[in-house]
């Protein structure tokens, strides 16, 4: 089972995204070869792992969210850099649009529960 993500605070630093004519139901093959181009060129500071991204409004308690959050989820490959602690990720997905794909990655930085205290006590924390 994939690890669940509510992505919340997180700072979106990039995107990108294409829609693929055609490749309808090749998802899995594109978040495969990622992993296996990542792994082949032996960057060990780069872990994947699949994850499965909630709205930022779901819930998540002990794993759980509610049923009405499952429809709005979507399967991303999230490759984590551990050179920054893992603040710095990408996520990269790949959904069925018709019979295209549209393929998306972003570029993510996730604040530290000391960085959202810090900015909370500045008062400078978003929404």
């Amino acid at each position: 089972m994939s690890k669940k993500v509510a992505l919340r605070k997180e700072k979106i630093l990039d995107s990108w995204s294409v829609l693929i004519d055609g490749a309808q139901g090749k998802g899995q093959e594109v978040l495969s070869e990622v992993d296996r181009l990542i792994r082949e060129d032996g960057i060990s500071e780069l872990k994947t792992e699949l994850v499965r991204v909630y709205p930022h409004e779901a819930p998540i308690l002990f794993g759980h969210v509610p049923k009405w959050a499952e429809r709005f989820a979507r399967d991303y490959l999230k490759v984590s850099d551990e050179t920054h602690g893992g603040k710095v990720n990408i996520y990269v997905g790949a959904q069925d649009y018709g019979r295209n794909l549209y393929v998306s990655w972003h570029l993510i930085c996730e604040p530290s529960i000391f960085d959202r205290l810090s900015a909370a006590i500045e008062g400078t924390l978003e929404s």
